[in-house]
């Protein structure tokens, strides 16, 4: 996002998700809030998988 990558911000709607309740607690979220917790995911990931 900070690239100056443009994101429609559309909120996530059920239909997206098709049924995996794991995403549940996002639904009514935006695209963007969505994205940033995917990055520091995969950050918390990678920092979990160099240490061995």
């Amino acid at each position: 996002m900070l690239s100056g990558l443009h994101i429609r911000q559309a909120k996530l709607a059920p239909q997206t998700i098709d049924g995996y309740k794991e995403f549940d607690k996002y639904l009514g979220e935006p695209s963007g809030v969505l994205i940033k917790k995917l990055y520091i995911k995969i950050t918390v990931l990678k920092k979990t998988d160099s240490r061995g």
